[in-house]
């Protein structure tokens, strides 16, 4: 459940081209000039295109769009939706975002189910677009009462950024859902015996619904950004990024900020876990 992408020395969009030598050559040559081309102009494309709605826009699926998801999503989300459902998570639902058009070849399904016990829910991503990106994950939120959020997932991508009081922890070699899940558990039992208490979770009423508390997630992950200066303000229905929160965006998925941060995440993932073994 990690990112994959196409190798560096491909285009997978000219995929059924055929290449000779001298242009297997020269892909590898332009490459320094490539990066640095976008080290330089994607903050630019940042600003100008990271901008969302406040309010997240997630609906479960028509059963249309269950019929027309590629083949690869469906057949990861029908085995992660049973690996989840063993450990305590018996109700799924998949959900799109309404406000990014949907098509039959390319698809980003998240599905949401909340645990049989109320503490948590786990949220399950897939990113596919066929030849040129995809990427897989899964999360484990708990809330406490005391606005407390602990999550745990194996993708920094599909989770929100740590700041204030989420404490965020991403284990990226950790695979199977069940042990992920055993580790959060962990986690969460730490935050209790410190005198905090899960915020119940559920589709019905009285507990909270889980978009409610992902949404809340969001918000204050938004109100953290307008205090550090990397989103505009005020962020009341649109969210965009200042050009110091665009430059953060861009080069965290390039080299080398994106191996040092995954190198730093799988320090502090190391630590988390031998504290909660000890």
């Amino acid at each position: 459940m990690t990112m994959t992408r196409a190798a560096r020395t491909e285009s997978p969009e000219f995929d059924d081209m055929e290449l000779d030598g001298l242009d297997r050559l020269l892909i590898p040559l332009m490459m320094p000039y490539v990066w640095l081309h976008g080290i330089v102009t994607a903050p630019f494309q940042y600003r100008r295109l990271l901008k969302t709605d406040r309010k997240i826009g997630l609906r479960p699926l028509t059963s249309e769009q269950v019929s027309s998801l590629p083949q690869p999503v469906h057949e990861f989300l029908d085995s992660m939706e049973t690996a989840i459902g063993r450990i305590g998570f018996p109700e799924p639902v998949r959900h799109l975002n309404a406000s990014r058009p949907h098509s039959s070849d390319a698809a980003t399904v998240i599905t949401v189910a909340p645990s049989a016990s109320g503490d948590e829910f786990s949220m399950v991503v897939i990113s596919h677009a066929p030849r040129r990106f995809s990427m897989t994950g899964v999360c484990f939120n708990t809330r406490m009462t005391d606005g407390h959020v602990i999550v745990t997932g194996n993708e920094r991508r599909v989770v929100g950024t740590r700041q204030g009081n989420h404490d965020v922890v991403i284990f990226q070699k950790v695979n199977d859902v069940a042990r992920l899940y055993e580790i959060h558990q962990r986690r969460k039992a730490m935050a209790v015996r410190g005198g905090r208490a899960p915020v119940t979770v559920g589709w019905r009423p009285p507990t909270m619904h889980p978009l409610e508390a992902y949404q809340r997630m969001f918000d204050e992950t938004v109100d953290g950004g307008v205090r550090r200066g990397y989103i505009e303000p005020p962020a009341t229905e649109t969210v965009s990024v200042t050009f110091k929160g665009a430059i953060l965006a861009a080069w965290s998925s390039k080299w080398p900020l994106n191996r040092i941060l995954d190198w730093r995440e799988a320090r502090r993932a190391a630590r988390v876990l031998r504290d909660v073994q000890a």
